[in-house]
């Protein structure tokens, strides 16, 4: 029985979360926690995720992506994508029919597969888990199917995936987790057309001053907090991107000579911002600010409403006690990790 194995990193935003959907710069990295999946031959479609067995019939999935397709193509239209966000939420298992059901009709496949997933990523924790495991799966059916791993594709296919789960997201969580490393990463707000760049900032010793703290699953997806912003008054909203955007080369040549005090300002200064973005909540705010008061820099990760902390210390063992005052779990993670991989 053949079979394949492919991996997927998550990914942080350093710098840039919401900003870059509207033109701006982004400096993401990808971390080494992963989305693992297996692939086998199986005259059924089966998805085992934490030991649970799911059969699906393909009819079910096409017809979920589909609709999930046509719903996306009205929110392109409306600039609403409400129905959408309640389609892919209808059930837990949603996001994972859809992904499988684009996928099938993609690659024009009637045949069974076995699909088994084991994660070290949270999921909507605000470190790109869904684009990670998009990531994975256009690459499992890439290789498994095909016998090719061509990146460009893997990371197009991703995308659409995310498309019809965030209705419209820049694409830099994909980008992110197909290529990995620590990238600046740039989309056209208007055609859509993006810029990606590796960033030449050497982050193995870095890594070792950052945590991730997990404060809890947001109660909105990325594409509800994200239509959330769009809705804010443009010019309150840009001057808040454009200020997080003037952070972006202070705190990569802060990085570059390890100047922890500025690392820690510019982070902290990011939350601020992101917080009069309306994405924050009372329990980041507190976090964030305790973190700031041991001498620390923190903001939030990905859309917000919850989720991950990025934390920053000279020491992050104090930022380890500070999660545990908290009660809270916390991950000390290597940044720039490889992107996705076949085994």
């Amino acid at each position: 029985m053949r079979s394949i194995q492919v991996s997927a990193p998550g990914k942080v935003h350093l710098i840039g979360e919401h900003s870059v959907v509207y033109g701006e710069p982004a400096i993401i990295s990808a971390i080494n926690l992963r989305t693992n999946l297996i692939l086998k031959e199986s005259s059924k479609i089966k998805f085992t995720l934490k030991n649970q067995e799911n059969i699906f019939e393909l009819q079910e999935l096409l017809d979920l992506a589909e609709q999930a397709s046509e719903l996306w193509s009205q929110g392109q239209i409306t600039n609403d994508f409400s129905k959408l966000f309640s389609h892919s939420k209808a059930q837990p298992i949603n996001f994972i029919k859809i992904a499988l059901g684009t996928l099938f009709k993609k690659f024009n496949i009637t045949d069974g597969l076995e699909i088994q997933e084991s994660s070290t990523l949270p999921q909507g924790s605000g470190l790109g888990s869904s684009a990670s495991f998009a990531v994975a799966l256009s690459a499992g059916f890439q290789k498994f199917f095909h016998l090719s791993f061509d990146l460009e594709k893997i990371n197009q296919q991703a995308l659409c995936i995310e498309q019809l789960i965030n209705g419209n997201p820049s694409g830099g969580d994909n980008t992110t987790c197909c290529y990995g490393g620590l990238i600046k990463f740039q989309q056209n707000s208007e055609s859509k057309q993006y810029q990606m760049q590796p960033v030449d900032l050497d982050l193995s010793e870095t890594s070792k001053n950052f945590v991730l703290i997990f404060t809890g699953k947001p109660e909105k997806n990325t594409g509800e907090l994200v239509q959330q912003v769009s809705r804010l008054d443009p010019t309150f909203r840009n001057e808040r991107c454009q200020q997080i955007t003037s952070y972006i080369e202070p705190l990569l040549l802060a990085l570059t000579s390890n100047d922890f005090k500025k690392v820690a300002y510019y982070l902290n200064e990011t939350h601020l911002r992101l917080a009069e973005l309306g994405v924050s909540t009372p329990l980041l705010d507190k976090i964030q600010i305790a973190i700031q008061q041991i001498g620390g820099g923190a903001k939030l990760c990905g859309a917000g409403g919850g989720g991950t902390i990025l934390a920053y210390h000279q020491d992050a063992k104090e930022l380890g006690k500070l999660a545990d005052k908290f009660n809270l779990l916390y991950y000390q993670t290597e940044l720039a990790a490889n992107g996705v991989v076949s085994h």
